[in-house]
């Protein structure tokens, strides 16, 4: 897993990728990202729907569930952005199929032509935190087998502690704000 240092980065950078680099200031981690960097992608006045859910998309699980449950909000959101962020209600990327072997092989310490007799590596369907897969067992049953995505549990964890420590950092910013005024 990533250092939180790292993951801190990289959560700013595609910010800044994405025209979403007025967000490090608000947060308090500007600093993460050099100024040069920060400057050559001031193009964007202001971010696209598209380029919220693509952002969303490569920070990984955390943030396309944050960004599933933005699009229900009207009341947050405008309505392109909603429905721009609906879409990750029914796209994920698919985890490469010889990460899904490796990692059913590793759980059921049993390659998949071992525990199964037939193992389709084509996902039937593919979500933020796991994909699923149709399956035969030996005995003619047939099942879908869900995969979780690897390291899905420790980088939602390690990004919700980011979240909570970006969180408090902002309720102390504003108390000191509201007190010194």
């Amino acid at each position: 897993m990533r250092s939180y240092h790292h993951r801190q980065v990289q959560i700013a950078e595609v910010l800044v990728r994405y025209g979403m680099g007025y967000l490090l200031e608000l947060l308090g981690i500007e600093g993460l990202v050099s100024f040069e960097r920060r400057l050559l992608n001031r193009d964007a006045a202001q971010t696209r729907p598209e380029d919220l859910r693509l952002a969303l998309e490569e920070l990984g699980p955390t943030f396309v569930k944050l960004g599933q449950v933005l699009s229900t909000r009207a009341d947050l959101l405008p309505a392109e952005y909603q429905a721009e962020l609906s879409k990750l209600q029914d796209y994920a990327p698919a985890v490469p199929s010889e990460v899904i072997e490796d990692t059913v092989s590793r759980e059921l310490q049993a390659g998949t032509k071992d525990a199964f007799a037939t193992f389709d590596l084509v996902p039937l369907a593919c979500a933020s935190i796991g994909q699923a897969h149709t399956a035969t067992l030996q005995d003619g049953t047939e099942v879908v087998v869900k995969v979780r995505r690897p390291g899905a549990v420790e980088e939602v964890e390690q990004d919700l502690e980011i979240l909570q420590t970006l969180q408090r950092g902002r309720t102390d910013v504003g108390r000191r704000r509201r007190v010194g005024t």
